[in-house]
């Protein structure tokens, strides 16, 4: 696991050239360089100079047959094993390159939302060709396209289909497709091959990001057989296999785990820490309790948050941080009085929770956070009675905000990290990454605060990018971010995303989630909305990412 082992080499590549027509050609050659870019280098030469010539003026203007018998030769001769044109007779290949014309004409004409839709489009059609095109795309994906990307993949279940994933996926030579393809036998779990043992030599992957995505799939699939993997991935290099490897042994071994992942509480990554928490909460041992009860004094922040929530959906009980209680607990308790495991919603913080900061009632235990405030101009938009406290009656929402956002900076203790990002038509940081809340700090915030204005639009997707951006730089070893990135998140907001780069509300919900599958920021939403679709929306984004969502309007 900690070098890895030269993989099989895979099987020989084979390109895929569709659309004989000559409208055909056009709107499919950015598809075919694509593909082309994750061929080998000789395939890769012929295949620039074959593109060359087939958009010279002569062969464009020539008619449809010639330019497909050339076409037709060049696979044969140039690069033998080539996928033509589906043969005609053949309804379902048909079917299948029609779907794939309009996918094309999308990523080349249109707009990210009918990309996804015409992505989805291509889930009706199990047939290989819809894989070949798709792993060819991989490489030079939009980041918010892949979650659906990977649940297309992951539910074709033609044996075909399946083999073009074997292959061609899992052993393809580009790291971001073998990635994506064992995430997506992971969230989709499919039928049919045994996806298992077909994963294991991924663990020995040079790519830490590769090594990560095999041990989710395989605590996914449960595959047992692995436990001795598995327990050595407790050890990468790699902290994000770390990380997944705490789940994945509760889920593929179950209380065997435990003794393994205790040793997690203790590592030098707050991401692995956190994950092996939440991993021991889903065990009934009361030798996760006391591991988890004993690392309460030790740990503090997010970390801290994250053992309160699993002694919580582990025992039943609600002591804070009272180690006494908990010490005394323990004493009076054994296996037999462990609690059936609650559900996943008893992990929410609530107002009696302990907690570093609140913010319009949502506590944290978090000494690293961002506030990220709308500006928009509905900001101004004054509240009749609307909120919850009704003292708030009579002014502008963003008045309400400033008080709100006041009385959490005068609160904060001095060892907490904070910054403060705004929003409207662009986005705004208040300092280059976190502050500490010293006296100093403090009044500059208030000031800051007080001069807010507001005005524009609602470029959401800027800010939450921002706050990505943050984290990863911590997450991808830069020196300059550690200890002065965030581990949560507050968002406000007052609607729906309007400009920036994704405002479709689906899509930035999906860019988020798939961008903080590693980062594992947490995010409570205070949505200032009672639009349904929105307040869904936000309520979504919170969930989904761990945190909290509180709606005051309702």
């Amino acid at each position: 696991m900690r070098g890895p082992r030269a993989l099989a080499a895979p099987a020989r590549p084979r390109v895929l050239l569709s659309c004989s027509t000559r409208v055909g050609f056009e709107r499919s050659r950015a598809s075919d360089v694509r593909l082309a870019r994750s061929q080998p280098l000789r395939t890769r030469l012929l295949f620039v100079v074959l593109v060359g010539l087939l958009a010279t003026p002569g062969l464009r203007a020539a008619p449809d047959n010639t330019l497909a018998g050339f076409r037709a030769v060049a696979a044969a001769v140039v690069l033998p094993g080539v996928a033509t044109r589906p043969a005609p007779g053949d309804p379902l290949a048909e079917a299948a390159e029609r779907a794939l014309e309009s996918w094309r004409w999308a990523l080349r004409e249109q707009s990210l939302v009918m990309q996804d839709r015409t992505l989805r489009d291509l889930g009706a059609h199990d047939h290989p060709l819809i894989v070949e095109e798709l792993l060819a795309y991989l490489p030079d994906s939009e980041i918010a396209l892949r979650p659906t990307l990977r649940r297309l993949l992951g539910r074709l279940v033609h044996p075909e289909c399946q083999e073009v994933l074997r292959n061609k996926g899992l052993r393809s030579r580009n790291a971001l497709v073998r990635e994506q393809i064992a995430l997506a036998i992971g969230e989709a779990l499919p039928a049919g091959d045994n996806w298992g043992e077909l994963l294991l030599p991924l663990l020995n992957d040079r790519r830490g990001e590769v090594r990560a995505a095999a041990i989710f799939a395989l605590g996914r699939l449960r595959y047992g057989a692995a436990q001795a993997e598995l327990l050595e991935a407790t050890a990468d290099r790699s902290p994000a296999v770390r990380r997944q490897s705490a789940d994945a042994l509760v889920r593929a071994v179950g209380s065997r785990a435990v003794g393994a992942v205790i040793p997690l509480l203790d590592d030098e990554n707050w991401r692995v820490r956190s994950a092996a928490a939440r991993a021991l909460g889903n065990v009934r041992s009361s030798a996760a309790a006391r591991a988890l009860i004993e690392r309460l004094d030790i740990e503090a922040g997010r970390v801290r948050e994250e053992i309160l929530a699993s002694l919580s959906q582990l025992t039943g009980q609600s002591l804070g941080l009272n180690l006494a209680a908990w010490e005394r607990w323990l004493e009076l308790s054994g296996d037999e009085l462990i609690a059936p495991l609650q559900s996943e919603a008893k992990r929410k913080p609530t107002n009696a929770s302990p907690s570093v900061a609140r913010y319009y009632g949502v506590p944290t235990l978090s000494t690293r956070f961002l506030i990220i405030t709308d500006l928009s101009g509905s900001m101004n938009t004054i509240d009749h009675g609307g909120y919850r406290n009704t003292s708030a009656s009579g002014l502008s929402k963003l008045q309400v905000t400033k008080d709100e956002l006041n009385g959490l900076v005068r609160s904060l203790p001095s060892d907490v990290l904070f910054n403060l990002i705004t929003f409207s038509d662009e986005v705004s940081s208040w300092v280059r990454q976190l502050a500490p809340a010293d006296d100093r700090h403090r009044i500059r915030a208030q000031e800051t605060v007080a001069n807010w204005t507001a005005s524009g639009g609602t470029n959401l997707f800027a800010a939450l990018k921002t706050a990505l951006d943050l984290a990863e730089a911590e997450w991808r070893g830069d020196r300059a971010a550690q200890d002065r990135s965030p581990d949560t998140v507050y968002v406000l907001t007052d609607g729906a995303p309007h400009g920036g780069v994704i405002d479709d509300m689906p899509l930035l919900l999906a860019y988020v989630n798939e961008r903080n599958r590693d980062l594992d920021l947490r995010f409570h939403v205070i949505a200032l909305t009672s639009v349904r679709d929105q307040r869904d929306f936000l309520t979504l984004l919170a969930k989904s990412n761990g945190g909290t969502a509180l709606t005051p309007l309702d």
